[in-house]
């Protein structure tokens, strides 16, 4: 006999629900910038840069990340609020989540 796993698939919004229960403003920035970054993918140019035989690929999730990591050691006061950090961490979130090649940042060119 044997016993055969089920793995449960749970929707992508309840892994909000933590930040639900510690902040709304966070929580509500970071569906905002979710919510903006999946409706904008597809529809701008990534920023891809070439150097020698490699190229960098700018990936939205590495722009949200320097931003906030800016903001962050920084203290940049108007931007250093629960809700921007909660929008730039759904941007991240959406960039890593929705695509594959997320991790894909150094490339050979063809």
């Amino acid at each position: 006999m044997t016993i055969k796993k089920t793995k449960i698939k749970l929707p992508k919004f309840l892994l909000g629900v933590p930040v639900a229960l510690l902040s709304l403003k966070v929580f509500f920035g970071g569906l905002f910038g979710y919510l903006l970054a999946h409706f904008l993918s597809g529809k701008l140019n990534s920023v891809i840069l070439g150097t020698g035989n490699f190229k960098f690929h700018f990936h939205h999730w590495i722009m949200g990340f320097v931003m906030l990591t800016v903001i962050l050691l920084y203290e940049i006061s108007p931007l250093a609020n629960q809700l921007f950090y909660g929008f730039l961490g759904g941007v991240i979130f959406q960039g890593i989540s929705n695509y594959s090649d997320w991790h894909r940042i150094f490339s050979k060119k063809h």
